[in-house]
């Protein structure tokens, strides 16, 4: 039976599967300069489509649009699909076992039966997809022959050989982490945000139902086999992770078969993904069929949240307003009612927001939350006082001031820091400071990087604008993944990968 460790394993070669792609596509860099080869700008070009990809939204949804109408890299897809997982399964494989007779068929430059022949599939692997194959140094040696030398993925726990090249290259992404922390929210938003795209999900569909028919083609299974076809046929994190990756791999192949010219003016352009209420509804039914409604909630309120970031605050509303006709519960509806008051302040509608944080404020009493109310009444003061009625915006503020004495002593900095977030964003200096100072006087000694981050902000006078934080609690939900992911990386790097 597959242990528990193993499965960690191989979760971990998913996740760090492009990490590697990267580090082959970097070592083949700095051998050609090494070799004293010229070395053009393409790299530097398709870094920057990768990362756009990453941090751009719609841009992302502009590459998938145009990756998917490209029919020969859809041909493509097929064949590293069935290698990714024969070397997720198997470690290694031979060229081989990536023939058409295996399974693959209509995939690629066609042959005269409108096929891809077999020296086709190798050529495939060999050259288009050299960054994401390999070969098996660790693997017993054979002939000559091309179709039985083993070959492993950047998909598999296999590590791509070392040289000095690659070591030159591992310096340089592990520069390139170290500097990516202000990225990481953006990054973590935007991957929620495509689940909220009908022909993102439509995609990963569309791949689900690729790796099932690879597990089909594959015979008998064993116990690894079993396990992989468990996580790969069914809406799982791993399923996931080996989408995201590969789909990556193939976006850069599409990317690169442009001429210059057109890369560049692909990545000049402006692309803005039509999005609107039509959308959001048909993503939510798709996702209650493959994570359950209680689970699209959450991924909907993530991704409106990603949209309240790219100014579209009105698609945000409208997502928030699905979750709410589906959500029961008073904490659960009120949460998405202050959700929406947020919107709505962002987007400049104080009235509104007022209205739906009052409502929110009536299902936060039902509940007995304290500082769930305490934050209501500092928003219902905020908003006020935007519209102008400054005196009763003093009085919602006190109000939360003194609900939050009820507080256990040890979460009230909490009060104080929201409500000199709210001065702050009104402009009210003075009054900003008085709360911040509380708040770190009433925070814990031991926060010593809580202490450090407010005392920073008690002097910072920058003007201050309703969109410029999260929530208190959707930022700490962001934290804690980005938490998670660090941990897992610090695994990953105890083994000594590239």
């Amino acid at each position: 039976m597959i242990t528990e460790d193993q499965k960690r394993e191989i979760e971990e070669s998913v996740m760090i599967s492009f990490e590697k792609y990267s580090y082959l596509q970097y070592r083949d860099l700095y051998a050609k300069a090494m070799n004293g080869q010229k070395v053009d700008d393409g790299f530097i070009i398709e870094d920057r489509f990768l990362q756009r990809r990453a941090l751009d939204m719609d841009f992302y949804m502009y590459v998938l649009g145009q990756r998917s109408a490209d029919k020969a890299v859809a041909k493509h897809r097929e064949i590293i699909v069935r290698s990714a997982i024969i070397s997720l399964a198997r470690g290694t494989f031979t060229l081989s076992d990536a023939d058409r007779d295996k399974g693959v068929h209509d995939y690629g430059d066609p042959d005269a039966d409108g096929s891809y022949t077999d020296r086709q599939v190798r050529r495939l692997i060999r050259e288009r997809y050299k960054n994401a194959f390999f070969e098996n140094d660790s693997a017993p040696k054979n002939s000559g022959d091309g179709r039985i030398k083993h070959i492993s993925s950047v998909f598999s726990e296999e590590l791509p050989p070392s040289d000095p090249a690659g070591d030159l290259a591992s310096g340089l992404m592990s520069a390139a982490r170290s500097t990516s922390d202000d990225h990481s929210e953006l990054l973590f938003l935007n991957s929620i945000a495509r689940f909220i795209f009908p022909q993102f999900l439509g995609d990963l569909l569309k791949f689900k139902d690729e790796c099932r028919a690879v597990f089909e083609s594959l015979g008998e299974l064993d116990e690894r086999i079993a396990y992989l076809r468990e996580q790969l046929t069914v809406a799982t994190p791993m399923l996931t992770m080996l989408y995201s990756h590969m789909t990556s791999v193939l976006d850069l192949t599409w990317f690169r078969s442009k001429p210059k010219d057109i890369q560049k003016r692909i990545l000049d352009s402006y692309q803005l993904t039509r999005y609107d209420q039509t959308d959001s509804t048909k993503a939510k039914e798709i996702l209650d069929c493959i994570y359950g409604p209680n689970a699209s909630v959450g991924i909907l309120c993530y991704a409106a949240t990603a949209f309240i970031k790219y100014g579209r605050t009105k698609q945000a509303i409208h997502m928030f307003k699905i979750c709410l006709d589906s959500s029961k519960g008073d904490l659960k509806r009120g949460m998405l009612l202050q959700n929406i008051a947020v919107a709505h302040r962002i987007d400049g509608n104080f009235k509104l927001a007022l209205g739906a944080m009052k409502k929110a404020l009536l299902h936060f009493e039902a509940t007995g939350d304290t500082y769930r109310i305490c934050n209501a009444l500092q928003l219902i003061g905020e908003n006020q006082w935007y519209l102008g009625f400054k005196d009763a915006a003093m009085q919602s503020f006190d109000k939360c001031e003194e609900r939050g004495q009820t507080m256990d002593p040890e979460k009230r900095w909490l009060i104080h820091f929201i409500l000199g977030m709210s001065f702050g964003r009104l402009g009210e200096w003075k009054i900003r400071r008085k709360h911040l100072v509380k708040t770190m006087e009433l925070l814990p000694e031991e926060d010593t990087e809580g202490i450090l981050w407010i005392n920073q902000l008690i002097d910072d006078q920058r003007p201050m604008y309703s969109d410029t934080t999260l929530p208190v609690m959707l930022r700490k939900d962001i934290r804690d993944h980005m938490r998670q992911l660090s941990t897992l990386s610090d695994r990953i790097g105890s083994r000594g990968t590239s």
